[in-house]
């Protein structure tokens, strides 16, 4: 099943091709995917250079530097420019050593790293935004994520198969379909000036003039499967109640409520980890408003498992964002931080300039 991954995000997702640089960065857990990966980038007489972290190697970091040393270390340098800039494909593996690796850190520290990287993030959205750089992000099942989804490991490994399509015959004709179908969604939202949600869970309306909606048919994210965009900025207004939790460093926060105002978040709560929240919403002026508004259109992922690769996607839902804007979709949002939360639609319905376009989960397009 790995060399038929492996050719998923080689030949599908990234379209390696002769002469390419294709860099890898995984963590070690993801071993077995990455020799694979380099077996067939190989055979494609591509070059490929791979990175693997440790969780606990990362955990020093916050354990045992302030966030000023934080923001002076780990300030862009050429060996990270490098990364950023030389390869034309890059290929990201999130797989968990220890899921509670920085469960226990300072959110400020946290908040520190994301400011001292914002640069490098920059420019990682600018090459993808201009076509400079073929990027996927993808997960390799282990055994720390399949107890955080409260799973065996065999069951674990067969729902991230199944929803990245690898129990078809054909994984890229069975992509390549669902893809056609979300474009056909894009047709009609590219003409869309403002969307209303309603549900019982959210009452919001916001304005989508003149923004780009973004097909993600499993090339940009290996399980795919969703359409998004980025509200205008000041034209968000009503309340939400996020069904699933916001997941960040693996720190969860439950029962999210924010309530907006000319597209800022004005009031919040949430049932659990409300300061935390806090901090995140006070790491800078972006933080407050959203980057990012989606459908999630992925049928084979029916269950949260607190991996937002996976929870974004699940059918049936919507989310949404808080922080930088995708530039891409005419978003001009700018913020260090990019959180998804994740909202249920199963008794609920969307407008479009008025006309119900989407309804109990599904698009009636």
């Amino acid at each position: 099943m790995l060399d038929k991954f492996a050719r998923l995000l080689v030949d599908y997702c990234v379209e390696v091709k002769e002469g390419d640089l294709v860099h890898i960065d995984a963590s070690i857990t993801s071993a077995p995917l990455v020799r694979e990966l380099v077996r067939e980038i190989t055979l494609r007489k591509a070059r490929p250079i791979y990175t693997l972290g440790l969780d606990e190697v990362g955990e020093y970091i916050y354990r045992y530097l302030e966030p000023e040393d934080i923001l002076k270390l780990y300030q862009p340098n050429d060996i990270s420019w490098a990364y950023i800039n030389a390869p034309n494909k890059k290929i990201d593996i999130g797989s968990s050593y220890n899921t509670r690796a920085f469960s226990s850190v300072n959110p400020a520290k946290l908040a520190a790293f994301s400011q001292a990287i914002k640069p490098i993030s920059d420019r990682f959205m600018e090459r993808l935004s201009t076509g400079d750089l073929k990027w996927v992000f993808t997960h390799y099942p282990n055994h720390a994520d399949a107890q955080e989804a409260g799973v065996s490991s065999s069951e674990y490994r067969e729902f991230v198969f199944r929803a990245m399509k690898l129990y078809e015959r054909d994984p890229v004709k069975a992509w390549k379909k669902l893809r056609r179908t979300i474009r056909r969604y894009k047709r009609v939202l590219d003409r869309v000036r403002t969307i209303e949600i309603e549900s019982p869970v959210a009452e919001l309306r916001m304005s989508v003039k003149g923004r780009k909606w973004i097909v993600d048919g499993g090339e940009m994210n290996m399980p795919g499967g969703e359409i998004f965009t980025s509200p205008v900025e000041d034209s968000v207004e009503g309340w939400v109640k996020f069904t699933y939790p916001l997941v960040y460093f693996n720190n969860v926060v439950s029962g999210v409520e924010f309530r907006f105002r000319e597209g800022k978040i004005v009031e919040f709560d949430a049932q659990e980890g409300r300061d935390l929240l806090e901090k995140i919403l006070g790491i800078d002026g972006g933080a407050r408003r959203l980057g990012e508004v989606a459908f999630g259109l992925n049928y084979d992922i029916d269950r949260f498992i607190k991996n937002p690769l996976f929870d974004e996607k699940i059918g049936g839902t919507m989310h949404m964002a808080i922080g930088k804007a995708f530039p891409e979709a005419g978003g001009k949002n700018d913020s260090a931080i990019h959180i998804d939360l994740v909202f249920d639609m199963g008794q609920g319905r969307v407008k479009a300039d008025g006309e119900v376009i989407y309804e109990d989960g599904r698009f009636l397009i």
